[in-house]
């Protein structure tokens, strides 16, 4: 499993989990067509988008992202808080696997300034992947 940072810090951040020929992004903070050119425009190769808090610098871009056709995976309290809803919003429960594609992922409750913030553990089967944010 490969972790490539492409954004990180107040300005926005966007971070890709690759494996094999799938992969996530985490964090979608920055704007559409930042992240279009962090992924070489091969939005088609994202399996999903995982958002752990609604900070801007964290979930700036996760109604774009949406809209391009990634199913964007987060918390209740988390979707409330951006104000955001339709087909490709999943919400998950913390402490409960879910799977998207070969990646199988654990959300866990972290300690933040807003409601329904987590880290994931994130599995492809042989490796693992421990993702916590601020």
């Amino acid at each position: 499993m490969e972790f490539i940072v492409h954004a990180s810090g107040s300005a926005g951040n966007l971070y890709r989990v690759i494996s094999g020929d799938q992969s996530l992004i985490i964090d979608p903070g920055i704007p559409i067509a930042k992240i279009k050119r962090a992924l070489k425009f091969k939005l088609s190769g994202v399996s999903g988008a995982l958002i752990s808090h609604s900070h801007g610098d964290h979930s700036k871009g996760v109604k774009e992202v949406a809209r391009a056709g990634i199913s964007c995976y987060m918390t209740q309290p988390t979707a409330a808080a951006l104000k955001i809803n339709g087909h490709r919003v999943k919400i998950f429960e913390p402490l409960k696997q879910f799977d998207i594609d070969i990646f199988s992922i654990i959300a866990f409750p972290t300690q933040h300034d807003c409601a329904g913030s987590v880290g994931f553990l994130i599995c492809d089967g042989t490796d693992k992947l421990l993702f916590v944010s601020d």
